[in-house]
């Protein structure tokens, strides 16, 4: 019995092991992501705190990953974040992703593309209160946006 235990044991660990990092958590700078099938991150938790800074990529398992979303509930009811900057890889964010953040004064994008989303990702908040910084000559762009364009946009450099 204890023979067959120990093999299945040996097999789970080798399957858990060979397996990719697909799905898995990767911990950072107090910030969690998960890996998408294409092999780029989703942050998906973070610490409450006043101020995040996302960076462009991570590394796993040696090699550089790029941040490319913010996953659906990522800082929901994070109550003390005021200050968030996405990079650039940023291309979409998640439904409910930063709803309740009601401490949230700006938001720093570093793409001149307006990510995909939708306005329940600001779930509860006056985004006409929040200040947008965009990539200077993208504001036009993003106030054409139905979601974005109810921030309050300013490019910056």
């Amino acid at each position: 019995k204890s023979m067959n235990r120990k093999t299945i044991l040996v097999a789970l660990l080798a399957m858990a092991s060979a397996t990719a990092t697909y799905g898995q958590e990767i911990m950072s700078g107090g910030l969690v992501f998960s890996q998408s099938e294409d092999n780029t991150l989703s942050l998906v938790k973070s610490n409450d705190v006043a101020r995040i800074v996302v960076p462009a990529t991570v590394e796993v398992g040696g090699e550089r990953r790029v941040v490319s979303a913010v996953a659906g509930d990522a800082f929901y009811c994070s109550f003390n974040i005021s200050d968030i900057r996405l990079p650039e890889g940023v291309t979409q964010i998640g439904e409910e992703a930063f709803s309740q953040c009601r401490a949230l004064k700006s938001l720093h994008l570093a793409t001149t593309t307006p990510p995909q989303c939708s306005a329940g990702a600001f779930g509860g908040l006056h985004l006409e209160k929040i200040s947008l910084y965009v990539p200077v000559g993208s504001g036009a762009t993003y106030r054409a946006d139905s979601v974005w364009g109810k921030f309050n946009v300013v490019e910056e450099k």
